[in-house]
């Protein structure tokens, strides 16, 4: 999935709340790409189809821009 075609971007989706919002989401059947600073803690999310996990700094522009 690229993030074009995702339905919801999260980022910050590994920590409490972002979670909780994915988790929703998914459960709505929406696709989602989470942006996390750290890819480890969303790893209960990486075998469902529908999610993306991409691990990122987004205090950095360019990586934003990307």
């Amino acid at each position: 999935m690229s993030l074009l075609h995702a339905d919801v971007v999260i980022v910050g989706g590994a920590g409490f709340i972002g979670r909780a919002l994915a988790a929703t989401l998914i459960s709505r059947n929406k696709s989602v790409r989470i942006i996390t600073r750290r890819r480890d803690r969303a790893r209960h999310l990486l075998p469902l189809p529908q999610v993306d996990v991409t691990e990122a700094d987004v205090n950095e522009d360019r990586v934003l821009q990307r």
